[in-house]
């Protein structure tokens, strides 16, 4: 009896051992498995965060280049929308005190990329002075050709009397110049 008992303790035993050797074995398939499953998620969410940031950067760098665009479009003028170019002429001189209309627009017979502009200035001399200025260094590409500037003055009908110097703006400048286009 007592070998019977034993042998059946050695059975059980043998059962258990190989149960748990099998129960150790499939839990270590399933953690293999889970491993490489997080391996592979891994290296696609490293994929993915590569090409986010590479993405960002070319966004990045596409805002770059539509400023660097705006900024050097904004040195020249598109002969089609030279009312634009007119009207911040007209602002600048209101915002400076002066009366200033534009005489000409042409586009530049021998040079197609400019665009010849002529205009009058009339107000106090520090004005027409300070516009000329800002005309001169305005955020396009300008080339003064001509500025005359003088005083106006009113003769009586007299021609023997002095005559009398206009009281306001009596102060007038023509500028001539040339700015670049698209053309």
């Amino acid at each position: 009896m007592n070998n019977k008992k034993t042998s059946l303790i050695l059975g059980v035993s043998i059962l258990m051992v190989l149960l748990v050797v099998g129960v150790y074995l499939y839990f270590l398939r399933v953690i293999r498995n889970k491993t490489e499953h997080s391996s592979s998620v891994a290296n696609t969410l490293a994929s993915q965060k590569i090409e986010k940031e590479s993405v960002d950067a070319l966004v990045k760098k596409f805002e770059e280049i539509e400023n660097t665009r705006i900024k050097v479009n904004s040195y020249f003028v598109d002969p089609s929308k030279i009312e634009v170019f007119v009207e911040y002429l007209e602002n600048l001189g209101t915002t400076n005190g002066v009366t200033l209309s534009v005489e000409k627009v042409e586009v530049a017979k021998d040079k197609s990329n400019n665009i010849l502009v002529g205009v009058k200035i009339l107000g106090t001399f520090a004005n027409v002075m300070k516009t000329i200025g800002l005309i001169e260094n305005a955020p396009y590409q300008i080339h003064i050709t001509s500025s005359f500037i003088n005083k106006n003055i009113e003769a009586p009908g007299d021609a023997n009397s002095k005559p009398v110097v206009s009281s306001g703006q009596d102060w007038q400048a023509d500028v001539s110049f040339s700015i670049l286009s698209f053309s």
